[in-house]
């Protein structure tokens, strides 16, 4: 993997992570400081999934992954990574969460 140097947040990061925060039994996990990292990790019953947050508001050419980030997102051994872009995108990611964890009980 190639390394990226940290980031910084974009204009929806802190919107969306609390939108995230708001939303029962979830957790997070900043990360967009940390080079080689993405945003963050949403944590939502016991499942872990790494997120980047890209500006939902802005024109699709500003949603496109930096290459560093393409390379994390297809090098990343463990669970795909996702992107978010506004609360809708965050509600399906704790959505399929949810639906998940139970799936994983029975």
């Amino acid at each position: 993997m190639k390394p990226r140097t940290a980031a910084r947040k974009d204009a929806n990061h802190t919107e969306l992570v609390n939108h995230w925060l708001s939303l029962p039994g979830t957790s997070w996990q900043e990360t967009y400081q940390i080079p080689s990292a993405l945003d963050g990790i949403a944590g939502c019953n016991l499942i872990d999934q790494r997120i980047e947050i890209k500006p939902g508001d802005e024109p699709p050419s500003r949603h496109k992954l930096t290459s560093a980030e393409s390379d994390e997102f297809r090098d990343w051994r463990g669970r795909r990574p996702i992107i978010w872009l506004n609360k809708a995108d965050v509600e399906l990611t704790w959505h399929v969460m949810r639906k998940e964890s139970h799936e994983q009980k029975t």
